[in-house]
């Protein structure tokens, strides 16, 4: 895989640090005397004073992470939502985090993958943009070329893929294709292709009006397109075209200025 990062503003925190932990049972009547120690060396958080961290944790239908859980599995993984609050109730704004929570033995650590900013391109054999947690994304852009295989995808995550702003455009195989998450603020598009498009087709995509939104030239051959753009609106028309030409200004697959020479028109879609 070659990744080219061309702005420093990107921030990437992928695995927050390491720390270990011991858990303890106590009877209630310990509890207030278990309180009293912990005073001691620990100071309340000004922000959240009545010290309130809630967690609601997924799992399967057979409810195996919890099975493994309540047997004392020393080496386990956990996707939850965190939220840090005065309370349980979650407000209209409240800040939730999708984390995978990891732990072997006493050591644990909790994952997670911020873009908020830069410029990101990804040229790749296997899987394209690879974070073993969350993604949030609130600026900068994302191109990502390939994989070819279909037991790989452009983007694999874990959890929840959450846009608020910024350009992604991910061209690959279709087997195990995803797309930024419904719980995203600014829209997208998933496109799959009946058969694979050789590698150089161009992937054009325009509004009823002939506005463009994408003019894009794939390196590698591809059968599923996956767009996330300030330009995408919800309610509007979108046509698709593959193949043509343009008379712009290309970087990195993206066509900037100039005129698309329409190739084949494959269909349109509404958001």
């Amino acid at each position: 895989m070659v990744v080219q990062l061309y702005s420093m503003p990107i921030n990437v925190i992928d695995t927050l640090p390491e720390r270990f932990e011991r858990k303890y049972y106590l009877i209630p009547p310990e509890v207030g005397f278990a309180y009293g120690l912990l005073r001691q060396t620990c100071f309340m958080d000004s922000k959240y004073p009545s010290e309130q961290i809630n967690s609601l944790y997924f799992d399967t239908a057979d409810l195996d992470q919890y099975a493994r859980s309540a047997s004392g599995d020393f080496r386990k993984d956990k996707v939850r939502i965190r939220w840090y609050s005065q309370g349980e109730k979650l407000s209209g704004t409240q800040t939730l985090f999708t984390e995978l929570k990891s732990r072997r033995g006493f050591a644990s650590t909790k994952q997670r993958l911020y873009i908020n900013g830069g410029y990101i391109v990804i040229d790749a054999l296997g899987d394209g943009f690879d974070v073993n947690g969350p993604v949030y994304m609130t600026s900068g852009s994302l191109i990502i070329n390939g994989p070819i295989r279909n037991d790989n995808g452009a983007l694999d995550y874990t959890g929840v893929f959450q846009m608020s702003g910024g350009f992604l455009i991910a061209v690959g195989s279709a087997g195990m294709a995803q797309a930024p998450s419904a719980s995203s603020t600014q829209d997208s598009a998933a496109l799959r292709y009946s058969s694979l498009q050789s590698a150089g087709t161009i992937v054009h995509i325009q509004t009823e009006d002939g506005e463009g939104v994408l003019t894009f030239v794939p390196t590698k051959a591809y059968q599923s397109v996956v767009l996330c753009s300030p330009q995408l609106k919800e309610g509007v028309t979108y046509i698709v075209y593959s193949g043509g030409s343009s008379t712009g200004t290309v970087t990195d697959g993206l066509y900037s200025g100039g005129t698309y020479i329409p190739g084949t028109e494959l269909g349109s879609f509404t958001l």
